[in-house]
């Protein structure tokens, strides 16, 4: 439920909690959005607030902070629930699940309905509002835009047994790989 990821996601009071752990320590919060890293780059935005130019960095293609489709989470929850698996074969499943996003990252875009997403934008609008006021000098900019509606609407129209027969393939994609 929200209320168990509060200590988590509402981050107005991380933040706080950092400030009061690190009394000296200089706390920069940042958006996380790749239109606002210098060249779309998070490693590039790291090191700018340390104030550090690695020339390396601009010219070294490296995926930050990958992740697997919503798709392949979906995947990897079943085999961690069905399965026991080595950290050594965890890892070559998560490996083999990004190869299978290389090609199809699937249909399944998103962990919410929209109503789910306006309920928990909600649930964390004043402590939202609280962080952009006080740390970023704007108005709260967790909030839907008419084309992430759009993007929920056409989400929310995919019936439920698509979405799980796109699950269970993939699934069984993943025991041919694990035989």
């Amino acid at each position: 439920t929200l209320e168990n990821l509060e200590w988590l996601l509402n981050y107005y009071r991380f933040l706080k909690n950092w400030q009061k752990a690190f009394p000296d320590a200089q706390i920069i919060p940042r958006i996380y959005d790749k239109k606002l890293f210098p060249e779309g780059n998070v490693i590039l935005d790291f090191l700018s607030v340390l104030g550090l130019d690695i020339p390396e960095a601009k010219t070294e293609k490296i995926e930050a902070n990958p992740s697997l489709s919503h798709l392949s989470t979906l995947v990897l929850l079943r085999i961690n629930e069905e399965f026991n698996l080595s950290q050594k074969d965890h890892i070559k499943v998560i490996q083999y699940l990004f190869e299978l996003d290389k090609v199809d990252r699937g249909i399944i875009k998103t962990f919410f309905s929209l109503q789910e997403r306006i309920k928990f934008l909600e649930h964390f609008r004043e402590s939202n509002e609280r962080v952009f006021k006080e740390y970023f000098s704007m108005d709260n900019q967790f909030i839907l835009s008419e084309e992430e509606i759009k993007f929920y609407e056409e989400q929310d129209k995919i019936p439920a047994e698509v979405k799980d027969r796109a699950v269970e393939e993939r699934f069984r994609h993943v025991l041919d790989f694990m035989k």
